[in-house]
């Protein structure tokens, strides 16, 4: 364990992060509950692509690492080493993808 002690905006910033991946959580869970083709879907996955647009449109790339990593730490915490690792690796491949685009 480190000997850091976190100052208030350490704590605050994290309160942040864990506020907003909790808001993501919800509404991707909204968006993957409701029946597929129906109007509550179409709504849910309205709301979730407006909060993820919004999150990013707001955010300084200091800010969203934190929830990236505050995000991560849940999964790693929360899902089987070998889920966790297949949903890394998909990721890695969207954002190769992408970069690769890019270039």
């Amino acid at each position: 364990m480190s000997d850091h002690k976190p100052d208030e905006a350490e704590i605050i910033a994290h309160n942040i992060a864990v506020s907003i991946v909790a808001r993501l959580i919800n509404a991707t869970s909204g968006y993957l509950d409701s029946p597929s083709d129906s109007l509550e879907e179409q709504m849910a996955e309205r709301n979730l692509e407006a909060l993820v647009q919004a999150t990013v449109e707001t955010l300084s790339p200091e800010s969203m690492g934190a929830i990236i990593m505050t995000f991560t730490t849940l999964i790693v915490a929360t899902v089987d080493e070998a889920e966790a690792q297949k949903w890394f690796d998909h990721q890695a491949e969207m954002v190769r993808s992408v970069l690769g685009q890019s270039e």
